[in-house]
């Protein structure tokens, strides 16, 4: 495909198709909207060199469905919702597309805001493979919603600092996740399903927000029927974990259900 080279003062841009990007100690601070957006179908490889840093009012990258975002290189740092009040959402790596982290040394991910992811989406596929470090949070983090308490119910709707509907790491380091409200630190935002493989990988701190597990499911939807169940699939080998969940949520399983009574198919 066509190679795009990135000096280091940049202005946000859009790509599609099969395109490679070299950001070459890239900043890129978008005052409106995402730093670097994909279209729908394209395929793009942005390789690192030296250290870029990202950031959106929107998202810093964004990765619609059916576009593929592969990362690779040295050290990147995205952070969406920059610059903004807290209540509007920005991931730093989101959307609802293919997102593959493969063999970058440095990740720094930061959401802000609703929904905000720290790498993911709720319909995302999220593959991280020989990274060295992942600093992940999204939107409205553990410790800044701790006020209600009536399960936190009232407080703000977050997102995962690494979600999404399939969660792949292997070979990995994650340093920190720390999940948003309502969402778990890696694995699923509220009333989400969610599929996560942890395979030869550490992972030394997942927190999750409220209601929510470290690793794993979030809360549950008031309307949990026989066809409309959250299913939150998690297989682990050959790791070491230190997961905590949220307030009143699992470490590795999930989240707390505040509709138990009515939902009996979950029992």
């Amino acid at each position: 495909g066509t190679i795009i080279n990135v000096g280091t003062a940049a202005v946000p841009f859009t790509v599609g198709g099969d395109i490679d990007i070299v950001l070459d100690n890239t900043v890129i601070d978008a005052a409106e909207g995402s730093a670097l957006t994909l279209v729908e179908n394209a395929d793009v490889k942005v390789t690192v060199v030296g250290k870029a840093e990202l950031s959106g009012a929107a998202d810093a990258i964004s990765v619609p469905a059916d576009a593929t975002l592969t990362l690779t290189g040295h050290e990147l740092v995205a952070v969406g919702g920059a610059g903004v009040d807290d209540t509007y959402g920005g991931s730093g790596v989101g959307g609802q597309g293919v997102i593959n982290v493969d063999a970058l040394n440095y990740l720094t991910a930061k959401g802000y805001g609703k929904g905000g992811y720290g790498i993911g989406g709720e319909n995302a596929r999220v593959t991280i493979k020989d990274v060295k470090s992942v600093s992940a949070r999204g939107g409205y983090p553990q410790a800044e919603c701790l006020n209600d308490p009536k399960y936190g119910k009232s407080e703000p709707e977050g997102a995962p600092a690494i979600g999404g509907a399939v969660i792949f790491i292997e070979g990995s380091t994650v340093n920190k996740a720390e999940g948003g409200s309502k969402a778990a630190a890696i694995g699923a935002r509220y009333w989400q399903d969610t599929d996560i493989t942890i395979l030869n990988s550490t992972i030394s701190e997942a927190l999750g927000g409220n209601a929510s597990a470290g690793i794993g499911g979030s809360r549950y939807a008031d309307d949990i029927s026989a066809d409309n169940k959250q299913i939150v699939k998690i297989y682990i080998e050959n790791s070491t974990v230190n997961a905590i969940g949220g307030q009143f949520g699992a470490g590795i399983g999930s989240g707390y259900d505040t509709h138990c009574g009515a939902n009996a198919t979950n029992s």
